[in-house]
């Protein structure tokens, strides 16, 4: 499958890894100047240079458009239930699953929404379920076909 930019939804053929307000976009040679070229793109590479400096990209984090899954918005409150009932202090269960006491208490106030990684460490020591499945999601797409793009959802600003 060829590779879309990442704003107008065009093919790229020669494309850019940018970063338009800390999110680092792939996008085509016509949309590489909203943002902060950082080099361009060679195949499948997770290194770029920016400002000299060489950075490695993490590959994308799931998202609820490619999985049609998203967490629960009860977590916080599972996830300490579950703790609880398993006799475990938040203390104890940071030790258990190798994280930060910090990082449990963010998660179970609500605070942050633990990543996929610790996700799955909570789901597996406290036996729940923390993801759940949407079927129902509706976009509006243009008439042109293809898949949503972020050029589907805002209008662009040109200087």
């Amino acid at each position: 499958m060829p590779k879309t930019c990442e704003i107008c939804g065009r093919e790229i053929e020669k494309g850019y890894r940018i970063l338009v307000e800390g999110a680092e976009l792939e996008v085509c040679g016509r949309c590489a100047e909203l943002g902060t070229k950082m080099k361009e793109m060679k195949e499948e590479s997770t290194t770029y240079e920016y400002k000299g400096r060489l950075i490695k990209i993490h590959p994308k984090k799931r998202d609820i458009l490619d999985t049609g899954e998203e967490i629960r918005e009860d977590y916080a409150e599972v996830i300490r239930g579950a703790r609880e009932a398993k006799g475990l202090t938040q203390d104890k269960l940071a030790e258990i699953i190798n994280e930060k006491l910090s990082l449990i208490k963010k998660i179970e106030r609500g605070e942050i929404i633990p990543e996929d990684k610790v996700r799955k460490k909570l789901e597996r020591e406290l036996d729940v379920k923390l993801i759940t499945h949407v079927s129902n999601v509706e976009w509006k797409k243009e008439e042109r076909g293809g898949e949503l793009t972020l050029g589907d959802i805002v209008k662009i600003k040109r200087k």
